[in-house]
């Protein structure tokens, strides 16, 4: 039997049947090896003695990725519940000319992230595992790691020491609900119109009960251990003219939305950016009935800075990204790419950026990358790219065409001195084949601007550095040109804040502590909000409210008859199951995008409730999947046929890329998404794209389990005749 509450539905059966998990898995752990590895374990301590040869390195040049991290991990003889870092010693060399000439096809990051070493165990066996940089940049110089000698302990403490407390409700729970997305960073504001088009009378609903929830749209952060809305967030808003009560033509509720790529910051490398892997639009959620009970996070203003001022800022570093996301080259991967290049077709691209009141004559960087493929009888094809009179030519090789490699990632930085108000980028291909691409994967550029308002909404970036690269505690900045009509702090997307601002002289000034991370403020007027698009009506549901369950259904919408069946049978051998709509999921905890991270939210929940009740209640065991999966993760909705999958990073290597559920299992402190790490639960899926395909699959389980095979003996999974319980499953 079942119960049904708000979307989800806990199965169980109150008598204690002989389970099998058909569909659960764990995988295989591995990590990336090197030419010596030697350890000694003595128990409680361990020496570890690691070298890589040139050959080691050359496999991690060959990666894509901006940085050169390693991972090694060996059995522990004992549990362990944290590491001690007892004794290290590195060993650097410089990069090879060879290796150098392969590390620098792109651009690469000279942040080094230092070794770092875990226990992790899944209740069957414990490793000790480290990661690090094999590859850094040091003294104006690329070196590589050669040795790395270390003496570890067993520490009594965890390595992490993340507590969460998720809610027992969610959110969206109860009330009338109505949904709205955004596909720009900025402030947007819904008014008379937007809830008009959402089907809402805004002459019947009263202002004071609106409440406006969403996290914007970048992506969940993979490593378990970043923080995160456990919820989906309460924004803080700004209403204006609601203070009559009523909502009239002219009234709006504000807000910012965040940009949807993710921003980062160092001495080292400036200003990075990272896409969203999952989407480009946030969906945002407007309660119209809430009790007075729910208090509504007016947007207030920033404490004023009453310390030093460091610095008086006239300009900024402005920071852009141009990413277009229309294929998917081996249909495989989490990476998209752009414009195509072709020997047949166009072979230039071209990227004009308006940056007004750029400071000319100052040092700016643009950064690109892009995917090439050159295949039959020729030569190597190039790609060139020019920026303010400076250019860098990329360079792919031939392949072949049984090559496992699709095509070569490439990439680069120009830096020059701007003269113009604003970017300009050309890119130009030259085949080698006749059977020649180049496809855009992006341009990113950052450039000094001086601080002009005109019109529109204009970011600002404060960085904890001066002009002299020393750390800034207090800074003033002062903004010329026209007057905004409100600043405010975005630094943290869930904690915006109105900037209280003075003028003087004709400019808009106002001061503000400056931490160890970059501040962010919009500067706008009320004239050039943005608008949101109206999605309608949506019901309630209850995530959170989700008690103690062994297995865990994910559906689809299309699939929930096939789900329930499934969840059925399990509950008739005394599991408890819950089957659980996908797309609440995604609203639940990831503001209604369809990113993978929301499920695997989802079992660290269960699991972490688990690991706090002192063994009043149990872990998730299993998680089934009922749906196919797409390679398509940009376009998924939640309410189709499709089932989010979680994909390797690889986008352009068959043989590396591959689709993995695994991801969904890593859900204990500090794991992430390392092949390597340990699978905490059973995890499977049943990839039907149908009803009738899924409901075929259910039968053959209920064949199996031996549904209509009799009484069954719960003590020895036997019959009274002695026989098996479990019914046929081979194909006959």
């Amino acid at each position: 039997m079942f119960t049904s509450q708000r979307g989800w539905r806990v199965f169980w059966y109150a008598g204690l049947g002989c389970c099998l998990w058909l569909f659960g898995g764990h995988g295989a752990s591995h990590a990336w090896a090197q030419t010596f590895a030697d350890v000694t374990d003595e128990g409680v301590v361990m020496h570890v003695d690691l070298a890589w040869e040139v050959e080691d390195i050359q496999t991690v040049v060959a990666r894509p990725e901006s940085r050169a991290v390693a991972t090694w991990q060996t059995p522990l003889s004992l549990e362990w519940q944290g590491v001690e870092v007892l004794d290290v010693e590195e060993e650097w060399l410089p990069l090879e000319s060879e290796l150098h000439e392969a590390w620098t096809r792109q651009w690469r990051s000279r942040t080094t992230e230092p070794w770092s070493w875990v226990a992790e165990g899944d209740g069957f066996q414990t490793v000790l595992r480290g990661s690090g940089s094999v590859i850094r940049h040091r003294r104006g110089a690329w070196e590589r790691l050669t040795s790395l000698k270390a003496i570890l302990g067993a520490s009594p403490v965890g390595s992490h020491r993340v507590t969460r407390n998720w809610p027992m409700e969610s959110a969206r729970a109860t009330g009338i609900w109505h949904a709205f997305a955004t596909t720009k960073e900025g402030v947007h504001c819904m008014g008379y119109d937007e809830l008009i088009a959402s089907g809402v009378d805004p002459g019947a609903i009263d202002p004071a009960n609106l409440r406006l929830y969403g996290r914007g749209g970048r992506h969940l952060p993979l490593n378990n251990d970043a923080e995160r809305p456990l919820d989906v967030p309460q924004q803080h808003v700004v209403l204006r003219g609601l203070e009559d009560g009523s909502f009239d033509p002219g009234d709006e509720m504000c807000w910012h939305a965040s940009s949807h790529e993710t921003w980062a910051w160092t001495e080292d490398d400036g200003w990075t950016h990272e896409a969203a892997l999952w989407g480009d639009t946030a969906k945002w959620f407007l309660r119209t009935d809430a009790p007075d009970s729910l208090p509504l996070t007016h947007m207030g203003f920033a404490a004023p800075w009453t310390g030093g001022m460091d610095e008086v800022r006239t300009q900024h570093v402005a920071y852009g990204v141009r990413e277009d996301h229309e294929v998917n080259l081996i249909r495989s991967g989490r990476n998209w790419f752009g414009a195509r290049l072709s020997a047949l077709g166009a072979n230039t691209a071209t990227w004009n950026i308006p940056l007004n009141h750029a400071v000319l004559g100052t040092p700016a960087t643009v950064r690109f990358g892009a995917a090439m493929r050159s295949v039959g009888t020729g030569s190597a094809s190039q790609l060139n790219y020019e920026f303010e009179g400076q250019s860098v030519t990329l360079t792919d090789n031939l392949l072949s065409p049984s090559s496992l490699l699709y095509a070569r990632y490439v990439g680069g930085e120009l830096t020059a001195p701007l003269t113009l108000e604003g970017i300009q980028v050309l890119a130009t291909f030259t085949p080698g084949t006749d059977d020649s691409n180049a496809w855009i994967d992006f341009l990113t550029y950052q450039a000094s601007q001086n601080l002009v308002y005109t019109s529109g909404q204009m970011h600002i970036n404060g960085l904890p550095l001066d002009a002299e690269g020393n750390p800034v505690t207090g800074a003033e900045y002062v903004l010329g040109g026209n007057a905004p009509d409100e600043v405010w702090d975005v630094t943290d997307p869930l904690e915006v804040k109105r900037v209280a601002t003075t003028n003087a002289n004709g400019s808009t000034v106002w001061q503000d502590a400056v931490g160890d991370a970059p501040k962010r403020y919009a500067a706008f007027r009320w004239s050039s909000v943005l608008r949101p698009e109206a999605l309608g009506a949506v019901g309630n549901s209850n995530v959170h409210g989700l008690g103690e369950v062994d297995n865990v259904i994910v559906t689809v919408s299309g699939l929930l008859e096939a789900a329930d069946s499934l969840a059925s049978l399990h509950a008739a051998r005394g599991l408890r199951v819950a089957v659980v709509p996908q797309q609440d999921v995604f609203d639940a905890f990831s503001s209604g995008v369809a990113d993978p991270t929301a499920v695997k939210m989802l079992m660290m929940m269960l699991t972490d409730r688990a690991a706090q009740s002192d063994g009043a209640i149990q872990p998730p065991r299993y998680l089934t999947l009922m749906g196919d999966a797409s390679y398509e993760n940009r376009n998924v909705h939640g309410n189709g046929s499709k089932i989010v999958g979680h994909y390797s990073s690889e986008s352009l290597q068959t043989t590396t890329s591959y689709i993995s559920d695994d991801y969904f299992a890593l859900v204990a402190e500090g794991q992430s998404e390392k092949p390597e790490e340990l699978l905490q639960l059973g995890v499977g899926r049943i990839p039907a794209s149908d009803l009738a395909s899924a409901m075929a699959v259910v039968g053959k389980v209920a064949t199996y389990l031996g549904v209509d095979e009799g009484a069954i003996d719960a003590a020895s999974c036997l019959d009274p005749n002695g026989t098996s319980t479990y019914g046929p499953w081979r194909n006959r």
